[in-house]
């Protein structure tokens, strides 16, 4: 009799160079994606954050419906510039700093090569490779210069790649996004009484916080409810100083 039938035998194919490539640039991409994303997270938390605060103090200190909206569009508007151009003026410092590292590494590979080769040796030795296997990893990485001054700037001077062109993007995502969460503590002041709206607008914004807190938890794989009731106790103590200090200073100050 003869034996069971077997089907085609089925390989395991390893990935190949470029396929390898094309996933880790894929991941890349996706890493990327994930920092939009953490932008718009951060400057929404921000633009609700700063201007519950604000419209609260404001609040606390006068029961003028225009006082507030004035205050709060002032604070959105002014908050909205400072995060764009803030987000804008330190990745393009980023980028300079790290071009210029870049730069004078390659002075010194130029002027010492054997000895800014001994260093790649030492920065593996320290990561804890045997002195032989540091040495032909050493040899191999300054084989390329590109690979040598990446690997320089990297391990020894802790940088990583910046836009050079200031990451305008980022600045636009940040900038936006604080725009969009100002707006929630805001609008209650458009549709209700001021005292009404108080009460709905601190109600609204922590309602945002907690949905931004369980983003925040899938990004950073932490623990929803935590992450939730991280921000929404923040945004709670934000709202309540505002109060008080919206209460505190005519007093202080003695104006009416």
């Amino acid at each position: 009799m003869s034996g069971p039938r077997l089907g085609p035998l089925r390989l395991y194919r390893h990935p190949t160079g470029p396929a390898i490539a094309t996933a880790m640039r894929s991941r890349r991409d996706q890493v990327a994606r994930l920092g939009r994303i953490r932008e718009f997270v951060f400057g929404t938390q921000d633009g609700l954050l700063t201007t519950l605060g604000v419209v609260t103090g404001v609040t606390g200190a006068t029961t003028s419906h225009t006082t507030v909206l004035i205050a709060g569009l002032a604070a959105a508007l002014a908050g909205m510039v400072a995060m764009a151009s803030g987000h804008f003026v330190s990745s393009r410092s980023q980028a300079q700093v790290y071009r210029a590292e870049i730069e004078a590494e390659r002075a010194e590979v130029e002027k010492d090569p054997e000895g800014e080769r001994e260093e790649v040796q030492v920065l593996f030795e320290e990561e804890g490779l045997a002195k032989e296997h540091a040495q032909e990893i050493a040899r191999l990485i300054t084989s390329s210069q590109d690979s040598w001054l990446k690997t320089m700037t990297e391990k020894e001077l802790g940088l990583t790649a910046a836009d050079g062109a200031g990451n305008l993007a980022g600045a636009a995502i940040i900038g936006l996004s604080f725009l969009a969460g100002a707006a929630v503590p805001i609008l209650p002041y458009v549709l209700f009484a001021v005292r009404t709206a108080l009460l709905a607008s601190v109600l609204l914004t922590l309602a945002a916080l907690a949905a931004l807190g369980l983003i925040k938890a899938r990004l950073a794989r932490l623990n929803p409810l935590t992450s939730a009731l991280e921000v929404v106790l923040i945004g709670s103590l934000a709202a309540l100083a505002g109060y008080l200090f919206g209460t505190l200073i005519p007093h202080l100050l003695r104006v009416q």
